[in-house]
């Protein structure tokens, strides 16, 4: 995903976002219907601009063969990505090497900094891939390996 261009629809997104909670924010309770329609406008682009980026997330895997967050999640689980899917390191250092026809040989991650408040994780401590969201993603990037070479 290129954050470079310069219709960059996420920035105009957020915008729109911006905007409609400043307004639920400086709202008065008088209008209830009014409230009710701003935070479901504001629910509506929300998911529309994160339908959008996962569309433009897009994963090479070792046949040379594309694919978005979108169709990865729909053929793996047949069911819309969780959001922050294709923000972790492994598919997107995979994708940098498929693209620059490079052949990985070995890969690990592992946590740095503190912890998010919902999850334990300790710093320096090396982490599978989380199935919810690399998972699919990686399967579709890697599979292509394990089936030619024989190694699953």
């Amino acid at each position: 995903f290129d954050i470079s261009t310069e219709d960059y629809f996420i920035d105009k997104g957020l915008a729109k976002i911006d905007k409609i909670s400043s307004e639920l924010r400086d709202f008065e309770s008088k209008n209830l219907d009014k409230y009710k329609q701003l935070k479901k406008q504001r629910k509506d682009i929300s998911i529309e601009l994160q339908d959008k980026l996962f569309e433009s997330y897009n994963f090479l895997n070792t046949k040379n063969e594309v694919k978005n967050v979108c169709e990865i999640f729909e053929e793996a689980l047949d069911k819309k990505p969780p959001s922050a899917a294709g923000e972790c390191a492994a598919p997107k250092l995979l994708h940098y090497a498929f693209e620059h026809n490079l052949k990985p040989i070995a890969m690990a991650e592992f946590w740095w900094g503190q912890s998010p408040k919902s999850l334990n994780w300790k710093h320096g401590e090396f982490y599978p891939c989380c199935k919810e969201k690399c998972d699919p993603i990686l399967a579709h990037m890697l599979n292509p390996i394990y089936a030619v070479e024989g190694l699953e």
